[in-house]
């Protein structure tokens, strides 16, 4: 059974397996989960295989996801042109949104501005709608 983790965990797991390629794939998935997305973690179980623990990373929940369901299936579907049988879900990462905003941020505060007043150019705002 796949485990849920949280930020903190999925982070630890991508700089572990990514090294220097951690910065790029840990923003790529905060986009997937801004557009409240989740990550679906694989890992390659085959035991004669060469990449035996090769992890792949796909992103779960809408029609713009990779896999277009609400929960990722137990075994990666072949997607990108690619064979993925020996790819077992491990673990999901996912947070929840409110109001279009996720709850583990506030942007504002993280920028030094802790008002939460729509800004210009924001939907609602009249300009860039």
């Amino acid at each position: 059974m796949a485990e849920t983790w949280d930020r903190e965990r999925f982070h630890d797991f991508v700089s572990e397996e990514y090294e220097d390629q951690a910065p790029e794939v840990i923003m790529l998935v905060e986009r997937w989960i801004t557009r409240g997305d989740g990550a679906a973690v694989y890992q390659n179980h085959d035991l004669g295989h060469p990449q035996l623990g090769m992890p792949k990373i796909v992103s779960f929940g809408s029609p713009a996801a990779q896999l277009e369901t609400d929960t990722p299936p137990d075994r990666l579907p072949d997607i990108g042109n690619q064979i993925n049988w020996r790819f077992t879900l491990v673990a999901t990462y996912r947070e929840k949104a409110r109001n279009g905003r996720h709850d583990r941020e506030l942007e504002t505060a993280d920028r030094g501005r802790a008002d939460s007043r729509r800004q210009p150019g924001e939907p609602g705002m009249g300009e860039g709608e």
